[in-house]
């Protein structure tokens, strides 16, 4: 072990546990173990101990790759990037030659940029911007799905990517929203935005919290069969006065001479009338 450290230049302790971990670890199976005395033959590990003394450690392949060493965790869970050797009680090593394919491959169609337009994005700020995973970004770009494919002059490594933000929104885009927004339903009932909001929240209506299909921001959605449900059962004075082309006031006014009283709301809110209370009377 002594004799293998000075030759390849690696340090004495991170190799001994190198091979005290490849000992007694059943995931290491590229070469045979070393012996009880930690020796192990020359001729079988000389090529793989000189790829071994050029590998570096998760934080400087972060560096490389130009991400922070969060992002490069997640390429690494995704199976972007793989560890030269991954052997348990020993910190993985990479090879800075795959970590440079990798980054060729990503940049092969790229066109080098000074400075980017308003449409164009980093990829590191993609997450942000799209609402979405910047591991799906760089599938994107990597299978060719992006017309617009940047490299910008003076970044290192992935923070230098940038792309097309309506692009990816384009790509990303779910299926169309089977339901309706808080906002739609506040202009179909005729309602202030705080009473609908009032209405999901306190359980007249179920909402459920989903992804828009294209700028992936979250928002409540409710679905057809809940607002049916609603409308058979309540009716606001927005959609009474439009049905009998009065004005609010005045028709609030004269259901309230008919013995008409809206459902309790907090004060404030939008009237909403049981259609039980109101069938048959107007």
């Amino acid at each position: 072990m002594m004799t293998a450290s000075r030759q390849y230049g690696i340090q004495y302790l991170r190799l001994r546990h190198l091979f005290q971990g490849m000992t007694t670890s059943d995931s290491f199976t590229q070469l045979p173990p070393p012996n009880s005395r930690e020796q192990v033959p020359a001729k079988v590990y000389d090529p793989w101990l000189k790829r071994y003394a050029e590998t570096i450690n998760p934080k400087s392949a972060a560096r490389l790759l130009g991400v922070k060493y969060e992002v490069f965790i997640k390429l690494r869970d995704a199976g972007w990037v793989k560890p030269f050797v991954s052997v348990e009680g020993t910190v993985d090593r990479y090879d800075a030659d795959e970590l440079q394919r990798l980054l060729d491959h990503v940049f092969q169609n790229a066109t080098p940029v000074a400075d980017l337009e308003a449409d164009q994005i980093s990829f590191l700020a993609s997450p942000m911007h799209c609402r979405c995973d910047s591991l799906d970004v760089l599938r994107l770009v990597c299978e060719g799905q992006l017309r617009t494919v940047l490299r910008r002059v003076g970044k290192s490594g992935l923070s230098g990517l940038c792309i097309s933000k309506m692009e990816v929104l384009d790509a990303l885009e779910g299926p169309p929203l089977n339901g309706f927004t808080k906002e739609q339903l506040r202009w179909k009932w005729r309602v202030s935005s705080s009473t609908v909001t009032y209405l999901v929240n306190s359980g007249f209506v179920s909402a459920r919290r989903t992804r828009h299909p294209r700028n992936r921001k979250f928002l409540s959605l409710v679905h057809k069969d809940e607002v049916q449900r609603f409308e058979k059962k309540y009716k606001t004075l927005g959609c009474l006065s439009a049905e009998h082309e009065m004005q609010p006031i005045k028709l609030a006014a004269k259901l309230t001479d008919l013995k008409v009283k809206p459902i309790n709301l907090p004060k404030g809110l939008s009237r909403v009338y049981r259609r039980s209370d109101i069938d048959g009377v107007l």
